[in-house]
């Protein structure tokens, strides 16, 4: 009798497992799919997940760190660990990286800010090589720029190198407008988010 009781007690207990087991899965699912943005070709926006987006956001950056990076002591590492812009622990966990995957697949990403109340910044926006020519750039910089201004932002701004024509090109058709020069061969491009 007591191990008929106690066979009752461990099936009730297995079909209550299965249950909640099924339902994380589901409820994991369904959060996943409300914070993926489909862009079509089988790709999507998504979140920043330093398990799987470290490695391949390293490769881009090793394959374009003159067009990404102009200090040599830079750390995408650390930038990416902290969430940061630059090493002041104060700015710690302030920046948004934002990725799109192809057929799980990483293809580009962008890492953007708030600097002040009403001023955006973004980065770095960056295409793996094997992913250019689908607007995969055009695409996560509207996506930037989208949530810069919900975050508050009047006024985007950003680097680029002047021999980035591509980029360039981009930002140009996004409403940026080329403001200076320097000589480090970069020219800073700001949106008025106010559009």
């Amino acid at each position: 009798m007591i191990a008929s009781y106690i066979k009752k007690i461990i099936f009730l207990m297995s079909f209550v497992c299965i249950v909640c087991v099924s339902f994380g899965m589901y409820y994991y699912s369904k959060f996943l799919q409300n914070h993926a943005i489909d862009i079509g070709l089988h790709a999507c926006i998504c979140e920043f997940n330093p398990l799987c987006d470290t490695e391949p956001i390293l490769n881009i950056f090793k394959n374009n760190w003159h067009a990404l990076v102009e200090d040599v002591d830079y750390s995408p590492e650390f930038m990416m660990q902290n969430r940061t812009p630059d090493n002041d622990e104060k700015h710690f966990g302030i920046l948004v990286i934002k990725v799109i995957r192809e057929k799980n697949k990483l293809a580009a990403f962008t890492a953007y800010y708030m600097k002040t109340p009403e001023e955006g910044i973004v980065l770095f926006l960056a295409v793996d090589h094997n992913f250019r020519g689908k607007r995969y750039g055009y695409k996560l910089m509207q996506y930037a720029l989208k949530e810069l201004k919900y975050m508050g932002a009047k006024s985007v701004g950003l680097w680029v190198l002047i021999n980035n024509i591509p980029a360039r090109k981009i930002y140009r058709e996004l409403g940026f407008i080329e403001k200076v020069y320097d000589e480090r061969e970069s020219v800073y491009l700001e949106y008025n988010a106010n559009f």
